[in-house]
């Protein structure tokens, strides 16, 4: 049987039922997890969506006195909740929050704001590109060049300059975060200098990508919005098991 914990934070919008809500509520609390993966933010974020929920768990704490501070700390938030409709996508957290709307109403306008930062450009690849298009000169430049060619073509690129994305049917950046995992060494494999901002930029692509595709597998509606993906081919699996 599934829990009501699970139903929750699983996909409230599949039955959003108060006593869902509540009982949920309860066995977070008395587990002292309210504080762990954003757990109190998305009870106050269900309470700001469903005002059924924030008026059972006002009565709950007026019949259970030691839920009523926790229960006061998630309704105290509910006025600080950021206007996530409209909040940028610059950072992995907001990925969450687009993601809670989803599993709380089933809206897929979230989803869709996660799926467009697919479409942002491959800096990998431009950035590759403009290395490979830099002459250079000097005997030592020119062995230090086709040295570096050689060790990324052993890594899995390809350098074909003739050819569109040189050669690459894969969404480099999120290629690389995915090799990252295996123990690839931005700074010093790739031959052109990785900066912080790069880092951020490959991490919400990957954090993108791999929750579109574990969402995908848990629900029908993610799934059929992933699968009519332009970019669908270029993209690297990121989760076990099939989606389709």
């Amino acid at each position: 049987m599934v829990s009501a914990r699970d139903q929750f934070f699983g996909g409230f919008y599949r039955d959003p039922r108060p006593e869902v809500a509540i009982e949920a509520f309860v066995e977070v609390a008395q587990n002292d997890e309210l504080e762990q993966a954003n757990a109190s933010f998305i009870f106050s974020l269900a309470a700001y969506l469903h005002p059924s929920v924030a008026d059972a768990l006002r009565e709950f704490a007026k019949e259970h006195a030691h839920f009523r501070q926790p229960i006061s700390d998630i309704l105290d938030t509910i006025d600080a909740l950021p206007e996530m409709r409209s909040l940028p996508l610059d950072e992995p957290e907001a990925l969450d929050y687009m993601w809670a709307l989803f599993l709380m109403t089933g809206d897929l306008d979230p989803v869709d704001r996660i799926a467009s930062v697919l479409s942002r450009k491959d800096r990998v690849l431009e950035m590759l590109s403009e290395w490979l298009g830099e002459r250079v000169f000097l005997p030592w430049a020119v062995r230090r060049k086709r040295a570096q060619a050689t060790h990324l073509e052993q890594l899995g690129f390809n350098l074909d300059q003739g050819c569109a994305d040189l050669g690459n049917t894969i969404d480099l950046d999120l290629w690389v975060w995915k090799q990252m995992a295996s123990g690839m060494q931005l700074k010093r494999e790739l031959p052109f200098q990785v900066k912080q901002d790069l880092i951020t930029h490959l991490m919400i692509k990957g954090a993108a990508c791999w929750s579109l595709q574990s969402n995908a597998q848990q629900h029908p509606k993610v799934r059929e919005l992933y699968l009519a993906l332009p970019c669908l081919r270029r993209l690297p699996s990121f989760v076990e098991g099939p989606i389709a």
